[in-house]
């Protein structure tokens, strides 16, 4: 389905975005399979919370 904006969109996902993030994480995923990376046990729960609080805001922020 074609949009005013020339946008290709499937329900309300854009097409050309989800390729470009596909495309875009592939590579990363092929890295981190072969080297993951050594979070600190402490650090994981903190970064957790730090990643729902930007979440939160975002979703505050959009009104």
């Amino acid at each position: 389905m074609k949009r005013d904006g020339g946008m290709r969109l499937v329900g309300l996902v854009d097409l050309r975005a989800a390729g470009a993030l596909l495309v875009g994480a592939l590579p990363v995923i092929a890295v981190l399979r072969r080297h993951p990376p050594r979070i600190p046990d402490r650090t994981y729960p903190w970064t957790s919370l730090v990643l729902l609080g930007a979440v939160e805001a975002a979703m505050l922020l959009a009104g």
